[in-house]
């Protein structure tokens, strides 16, 4: 279900409010995020549907301060689709060890992480509600530096290590000039010839 790599807002998250349509306006997305009290947003998520049971998590992104901390939400009071509001802060994690293993696992709590709220809403708003929620595949990429057992035991993803992608910027004509002549063991092939009409 993770993959590498996921887009990063580079700015302080306060500053994203007046972009939330922007990042809305995404055609097939589905967004939610959740502010504080002051109404500077804490945390988001946005995901775009491919099929009835498979989501793609092309924006996820919190603040420092509260990716830690057990947080219980509200709808916005300005029916906004997809807005949260904080309602209360708790510092530990409900023990959950004695309920029944369906529970565990499939009942929302009312004190979670952020980005547990915002999965579980966006997951259930995107794909629905359907066969005790095994059938739902929601991907996202995470780059290296991002905490892998957050997402791992937190919020619910599958880590995997299929791709390594990297980003490589690099002048034009410097690269050219080291490319070299191909040894003879590969060709390039047009696709079009190989159609047969």
């Amino acid at each position: 279900m993770v993959k590498s790599n996921y887009l990063t807002i580079k700015y302080p998250l306060c500053v994203v409010s007046p972009n939330i349509e922007t990042i809305k306006n995404i055609p097939e997305s589905s967004t939610a995020f959740i502010r504080d009290l002051d109404g500077c947003v804490n945390a988001i998520l946005s995901m775009v549907k491919y099929s009835s049971t498979h989501a793609y998590c092309i924006l996820a992104e919190i603040k420092r301060d509260i990716k830690d901390k057990f947080i219980s939400i509200e709808e916005d009071t300005k029916n906004i689709p997809g807005a949260f509001t904080i309602a209360k802060f708790k510092e530990t994690v409900e023990d959950k060890r004695l309920l029944p293993i369906y529970v565990q696992v499939h009942h929302n709590f009312k004190y979670q992480l952020a980005m547990e709220h915002l999965v579980n809403q966006l997951s259930t708003s995107t794909l629905g509600k359907n066969n005790l929620e095994l059938k739902k595949n929601i991907t996202i990429d995470l780059a290296a530096e991002d905490d892998f057992n957050f997402w791992r035991d937190q919020a619910g993803f599958i880590i995997t290590d299929r791709q390594q992608l990297s980003e490589l910027t690099v002048k034009v004509s410097s690269f050219l000039s080291e490319l070299q002549q191909s040894s003879g063991k590969y060709s390039l092939l047009k696709l079009n010839g190989l159609i047969k009409r």
